[in-house]
């Protein structure tokens, strides 16, 4: 009761001195067992208990800080009540804030140290990241920060938060290869859109940082496996397919989303960088396809997609069903100059004995027989058949629609030498007498 009235009146007087040197006086008579003995009534009133001494002791260590502003006294008064006990949370926090106030870095140091030492698993994991941010945010020394929160991955490898700011900091100190070896720690310990995003900054840390063009569109593929159409993969995606390390898988990604995505312009790029990189007969005749289909159905544009047509004849002039793509594009393009051109340069001076000719006798007697009529019903242009149907006599003699067209042809335009020739021609070869008589009179 004494006590509290002296520190009562030095409250309103502001004079400290006479109330530390008692609570000073007491705590050391009850140190050196000056304390009496228990007597009852006739006992000593200067007993303390260990309660009663930390009373004491938070007593006089909050006057020191609060009232005399005797910081250092303060500190000691309150690390000696934190080492009895550290699980005291208020007096640990009223120290941790009279320390960060004072920028005591050493003891506050100390102080995480003890609060570390006392917890296990996620409590030692979470006391450690709030002193390695104390050290980063605080005192200004990441490199303390970094070595703190290693120690936290080092017990808990898929702790989010310390992988999150582990590397965060080495990126911040340019050590990019720790920085990649910690995105995939924590890559592997998220999911679903985190996950993502730290595929995509390692996609990035990869391509602009370590050159590293394969393991970024590998990044990539592993972020579109959540996020099929991810608009930050996809502008990395853009620039691998500029990178020839990496221009044909990066096409190929993209040329799928670009189709889902109904992107078709940007799909006739990467269907382009495709077929600069594949080799494959087959594999071509199906990208030129995809092309053809995106030009002429997504884009509307025939003529585009007429263009491919024949320069994919021009690598594959035996596939009949590029010739029927053609005829049908030329129309739809306007243009049956060009595909007239095709068949010249794929019709013309044929050598019967050239083994690697792609155009066997089938096939070039039904093309003779297209450019035929596209000379005489599109172009308006009969002479130009004659040299398709004369080819088409040469492999069929017997061809009796080729003959009866040509023949006509040769008597329009009164060509009267060519048509006895071919008469001549056809007489020779035909094998029934009535025809021959029949062909004769015509003659």
């Amino acid at each position: 009761e004494g006590l509290q009235q002296l520190q009562e009146w030095s409250q309103q007087s502001g004079e400290w001195s006479a109330f530390i040197d008692v609570v000073l006086e007491r705590l050391t008579a009850g140190e050196d067992g000056a304390d009496g003995e228990d007597g009852g009534e006739g006992g000593s009133t200067l007993e303390l208990t260990p309660a009663r001494a930390r009373e004491l002791k938070l007593l006089l260590a909050e006057v020191y800080a609060n009232e005399v502003g005797k910081i250092e006294e303060a500190v000691q008064m309150y690390r000696t009540l934190v080492e009895e006990d550290p699980a005291d949370i208020e007096t640990v926090g009223t120290l941790e804030e009279i320390l960060r106030g004072a920028d005591r870095r050493d003891d506050l140091r100390w102080l995480f140290s003890l609060k570390v030492e006392r917890f296990e698993g996620d409590e030692r994991s979470a006391a450690l990241e709030e002193w390695a941010t104390v050290e980063e945010e605080v005192f200004g020394e990441p490199e303390r920060a970094a070595e703190l929160l290693a120690k936290v991955v080092a017990h808990d490898p898929t702790r989010a938060p310390a992988l999150a700011s582990l590397t965060r900091l080495s990126l911040a100190s340019e050590d990019w290869q720790a920085a990649a070896k910690t995105m995939i720690a924590h890559r592997d310990a998220t999911s679903g859109a985190e996950r993502v995003e730290i595929e995509t900054n390692l996609a990035e840390l990869y391509l602009r940082k370590l050159d590293a063009a394969s393991d970024a569109f590998a990044a990539c593929e592993r972020a579109l496996e959540d996020d099929a159409d991810n608009e930050m993969v996809v502008a990395l995606l853009e620039e691998l397919m500029e990178l020839p390390d990496t221009r044909g898988a990066a096409a190929g990604a993209l040329e799928q989303i670009y189709g889902r995505t109904e992107q078709y312009a940007q799909q006739v790029g990467a269907l382009r960088a495709l077929l600069e990189n594949e080799e494959d007969g087959a594999q071509r005749l199906d990208l030129c396809g995809r092309l053809v289909d995106v030009y002429e159905h997504n884009l509307r544009d025939a003529a585009a997609a007429f263009v491919v047509v024949l320069n994919t004849l021009s690598e594959a002039p035996s596939e009949l069903s590029w010739w029927d793509r053609a005829q049908a594009l030329c129309v739809a393009a306007g243009n049956p100059t060009d595909l007239a051109e095709a068949y010249r340069e794929h019709l013309s001076a044929p050598d019967d004995d050239d083994e690697d000719n792609p155009l066997d006798e089938e096939l070039q007697l039904d093309l003779c027989a297209r450019a035929a009529a596209l000379h005489t019903d599109q172009l308006g242009d009969p002479e130009g058949a004659v040299a398709y149907l004369e080819r088409m006599l040469e492999l069929d003699p017997s061809n009796e629609p080729a003959f009866m067209r040509l023949k006509d042809i040769l008597n329009t335009v009164e060509r009267w030498a060519d048509l006895e020739a071919l008469y001549g021609s056809v007489i020779a070869v035909a094998r029934d007498e009535a025809h021959k008589i029949e062909l004769l009179h015509e003659v």
